[in-house]
C-alpha cells in the first residue's frame, strides 16, 4: 500500500488522474466528454502507454472540444517507483474501465487516500457507501460529469474526509500480507 497522502483543495477545482493503458477497454473517452459540461477549473493527467491509436486519436479529438476551464496532460507512460509521487499529485482518481478482475491502479490510488470515480464493473463496488468515490453506470457521461462537479465542488475540510476514507476503505478491504505474498509468487516464478 501507499502511504496516504492528502493535499490541500480550493472549492470549485479538481486534479484528475488516470493510469491506464490507452484503449476502449479503460474509457477514457468517457471521462473526456463527461467533462466538456463541467465549469470548475479541471486538471486531468492521464498516464499509460496508447495501445490502441485509433482510440486514442479520437481521445485527441475530444481533447480539442474541451473548453477553457479544462486542461489536459498526457504524461505518457509511468514507472511503478513514480506512481506514490504522481499521485501526490491528484485530488480524484478516475477510470471507468469497462471491466476489471482486481484494478491495481484503483487499489493504489485509494491506498494513497485518493478517492475514486469508476465504472459499476469493478471489485471495488461500493465506495459511494464508504464515502470514498463513486461507481457509475457504463457511458453514463451526465452521472460522471456530476460526480467530477461534486468533487471540483468540496471544500478542503470534506475533501480531508473524503480521502482518509479511501485510504481507511481499502485497508479494510485487502489483507495487505497475503497480496504481497501472491505477489512474490506471481512474480517470482
Amino acid at each position: 500500500f501507499l502511504k496516504p497522502q492528502s493535499n490541500d483543495k480550493n472549492s470549485a477545482e479538481l486534479n484528475l488522474m488516470s493510469i491506464a493503458l490507452i484503449s476502449p477497454m479503460k474509457n477514457h473517452l468517457l471521462v473526456l466528454k463527461s467533462l466538456s459540461n463541467v465549469k470548475q477549473r479541471i486538471n486531468y493527467r492521464i498516464y499509460g502507454p496508447v495501445k490502441d491509436e485509433q482510440y486514442w486519436q479520437k481521445c485527441l479529438g475530444s481533447i480539442k472540444l474541451l473548453p477553457q476551464n479544462v486542461k489536459v496532460e498526457y504524461m505518457g507512460e509511468i514507472p511503478p517507483q513514480d506512481i506514490e509521487q504522481a499521485l501526490s499529485w491528484a485530488h480524484t482518481f478516475i477510470l471507468p474501465s469497462k471491466s476489471e478482475n482486481f484494478g491495481h491502479a484503483i487499489v493504489e490510488a485509494l491506498s494513497a487516500g485518493k478517492p475514486v470515480i469508476s465504472s459499476k464493473n469493478i471489485p471495488w463496488n461500493d465506495l459511494e457507501t464508504h464515502h470514498c468515490g463513486f461507481n457509475i453506470a457504463q457511458e453514463d457521461t451526465n452521472a460522471m460529469a456530476e460526480k467530477i462537479v461534486y468533487l471540483a465542488n468540496l471544500g478542503n475540510d470534506e475533501y480531508q474526509l473524503m480521502s482518509k476514507n479511501a485510504a481507511n476503505y481499502i485497508r479494510q478491504k485487502i489483507d495487505i500480507a497475503s497480496t504481497i505474498r501472491a505477489y512474490r509468487e506471481l512474480f517470482s516464478a
